[in-house]
Formats: C-alpha cells, sequence, structure tokens
C-alpha cells in the first residue's frame, strides 16, 4: 500500500483537488495518521484472517445562519 502522490498536476488545480492530497491533509493528519500506521493497522486485521479489509473515514463541517430582528447571527 502506497499513498504516496505523483508529482505531476493537472492545469489549473490545487494541491487540495487532487483526492489523496486531500485525504491526507483533512482526515489523516490531524490525527498524526500517515502510510506507516495505516499499513500497521491493515496488518493487524489481516492476523486475524480476513479476506477483506476498508478503513473508513468521515469528515463534515457544518456552517449555520440565523436572523435575528434584522441582524444576521452565525
Amino acid at each position: 500500500m502506497n499513498f504516496q502522490t505523483q508529482t505531476q498536476t493537472v492545469p489549473g488545480t490545487t494541491v487540495l483537488d487532487i483526492p489523496i492530497d486531500t485525504a491526507q491533509q483533512i482526515l489523516l493528519a490531524p490525527y498524526s495518521l500517515d502510510d506507516k500506521r495505516l499499513q500497521t493497522v491493515f496488518g493487524e486485521i489481516m492476523t486475524h484472517r480476513v479476506d477483506y479489509a476498508d478503513l473508513y473515514f468521515q469528515y463534515s463541517r457544518s456552517e449555520s445562519w440565523s436572523l435575528e430582528e434584522g441582524i444576521v447571527k452565525c
């Protein structure tokens, strides 16, 4: 398993437009997860004689606005 990204970029894109870079920056890095740690986790899972394993990560962000007496509240 190798999560390293290619150095090639598509014109008009930023680093965050590349899915694996986005995943690494938003889902993995804030929790000190890297390629080596994920390989370790999958290795531990596979010691239990499973055929397949998946890890799911979720990131959510929300924002709300309201109007009180003509004033926008965040």
